[in-house]
């Protein structure tokens, strides 16, 4: 019973669905990832006429964070789970008819958005879900302008490899060296890993960079 409710939650943290997915994982992200989320927003020194994405926005929590500064630009989230995309549609509908969100469901290898579009990209605990890293982070850069900003939160290897029961054959460990090699090698500049100090953030990282100017 134990292990089936693990595979269960494991799953969950790839593609929230469902009613559990929609009323429980949604909470436990937003609550879990606080600090993350927070660490992120605050490397990526949003603007308020930022074009930003929030690739794999899943309770929300940084959407309702940016809606704080950004008031001139427009928000956008994609979401692999389209049960995560409806329940943001309903959690954000007021700032969705005032034109300054737009919410999809899409594959972060295949965004739907023309060149160039963004100036800020987050993505917080997703890249140990990502098939394909290096063209992932190509598809980060083609719709970030020159210039434009992109954060990758997520936990260490060390501290994901404690949650053993969480994490599966489709889980990757990552360590922040990694992180850094690869967002450099797909074209970025300014490339850094920032550890993250807070008490439920410890032991997590942001890795910030701007897209390299052509």
């Amino acid at each position: 019973m134990q292990e089936r409710f693990y595979r269960v939650i494991a799953s969950q943290l790839r593609r929230p669905s469902g009613r559990f997915g929609r009323w429980v994982m949604t909470r436990a992200l937003n609550q879990g990832n606080a600090e993350l989320i927070e660490g992120s927003l605050g490397a990526l020194e949003l603007r308020p006429d930022d074009r930003y994405l929030d690739a794999g926005f899943g309770g929300g929590r940084s959407i309702e964070l940016a809606a704080k500064t950004i008031d001139l630009g427009h928000i956008y989230g994609v979401d692999y789970s389209s049960d995560m995309v409806t329940h943001g549609q309903r959690r954000f509908r007021k700032l969705i008819q005032e034109g300054r969100l737009s919410l999809l469901a899409g594959d972060f290898l295949d965004l739907p958005f023309r060149d160039h579009l963004m100036s800020a990209v987050s993505t917080i605990n997703t890249i140990y879900f990502w098939a394909e890293p290096p063209a992932t982070l190509s598809s980060f850069r083609r719709i970030l302008r020159p210039g434009g900003r992109l954060a990758v939160g997520f936990s260490g290897a060390e501290k994901t490899r404690a949650y053993a029961a969480l994490t599966h054959s489709d889980f990757r460990h990552v360590q922040a060296e990694e992180v850094v090699a690869l967002v450099s090698a797909a074209g970025f500049d300014a490339v850094r890993a920032l550890p993250q100090r807070g008490k439920v953030s410890r032991g997590d990282f942001v890795v910030v960079a701007q897209r390299a100017d052509e």
